[in-house]
């Protein structure tokens, strides 16, 4: 599938359309947030002499942590 029908597609699944712009830079800024963070804190980790087995780990428990994130009923 093309990107631009990706997003096409992104954009009609907003809930309101006068804020999509909005709602899609959020959802864009959740996903480019986390690829960008993420080498950073292996880096932290391998520097502090932690073996590569703690960085899989820690991003394991902060899936486990974000999807747990996403189980929490809405008020």
């Amino acid at each position: 599938m093309h990107a631009t029908t990706v997003a096409a597609l992104t954009a009609e699944s907003v809930p309101d359309r006068t804020r999509a712009g909005r709602d899609l830079g959020v959802m864009n800024l959740a996903v480019a947030l986390p690829q960008s963070l993420a080498p950073a804190a292996a880096a932290v980790v391998l520097a502090g002499g932690l073996p590569l087995s703690v960085v899989f780990a820690l991003a394991g428990v902060a899936a486990l942590a974000s999807g747990a994130t996403l189980l929490r009923p809405r008020c």
